[in-house]
């Protein structure tokens, strides 16, 4: 099947799902983040809830990755520089990411998952012919980071997404999944299957889609990749403006945008 990508998205890629989501939603943040106006952004504090987040998530990485589960959060609260009560907060996912760690471990026995078939946080870039490049290749199409990917004896891969945040229903996260569908193929074309979960730390939720087949992926997936970059990016057409919406409180080229510039 041949695809026709818009010359506006092969211009400006490698895309990643976040890249992607800028510019569908304001394309002067992106002309500021990636564009012709690329500048650095304001600094911003960070929340509770986000430096939380992202220690959680490397006391997964390290427990998935073989430590101790007590000795995952201790280097991941030493490394976060967390303030007591930040320490404590973390600590109150401990239960939820043993039992997790504790679940992978049966996973892995069963689907005869090899050592050095467990990838955390791997970079996967992909060419417009949806071959596998490297993650900085300036030419690709897409990329992404996965959090956690097993390839299993029966020749499937599991993607799994960590979530620390509030948990929210499957179909917010349809788009990402699919891509991560895509791009696990991409890295090992001969694949039978990719099925993705969403592991909700918080509420200690490990949430399944459905096995998607590699026939499915290149015939409707693929077609859908580019119909999501060519619609997100349609805004590359015209010059950059503001968009206002909720994403304005998250910016950080607040400072500089005409519609809050005072």
């Amino acid at each position: 099947m041949d695809l026709v990508i818009p010359e506006y998205v092969q211009k400006n890629g490698p895309w990643s799902f976040s890249k992607a989501g800028v510019i569908a939603k304001c394309s002067l943040q992106y002309d500021f983040k990636y564009g012709a106006q690329k500048q650095p952004e304001e600094p911003r504090a960070s929340s509770v809830e986000s430096r939380v987040g992202v220690v959680v998530h490397k006391a997964l990485e390290f427990a998935l990755d073989g430590l101790k589960v007590k000795d995952a959060f201790r280097f991941a609260v030493d490394q976060g520089e967390m303030t007591n009560d930040e320490a404590e907060t973390v600590m109150s996912f401990y239960d939820q990411v043993a039992r997790f760690v504790a679940f992978i471990g049966r996973f892995k026995l069963k689907h005869g998952v090899k050592p050095q078939n467990v990838l955390i946080e791997y970079k996967i870039g992909m060419s417009e012919n949806f071959k596998n490049v490297h993650f900085y290749e300036k030419t690709g199409l897409f990329r992404g980071v996965l959090d956690f990917m097993m390839l299993t004896g029966q020749g499937d891969a599991v993607v799994i997404d960590h979530k620390s945040g509030k948990q929210k229903e499957m179909s917010m996260y349809e788009d990402q999944c699919k891509a991560y569908c895509v791009l696990a193929l991409a890295f090992r074309p001969e694949l039978k299957g990719v099925q993705t979960a969403i592991n909700f730390v918080q509420t200690d939720q490990l949430l399944w889609n459905p096995r998607v087949s590699a026939e499915t992926i290149r015939n409707e997936y693929h077609p859908w990749l580019i119909k999501f970059l060519t619609d997100s990016c349609a805004r590359l057409q015209a010059p950059p403006e503001p968009q206002e919406g909720w994403w304005c409180d998250w910016c950080g080229y607040k400072g500089i945008c005409p519609r809050f510039k005072k």
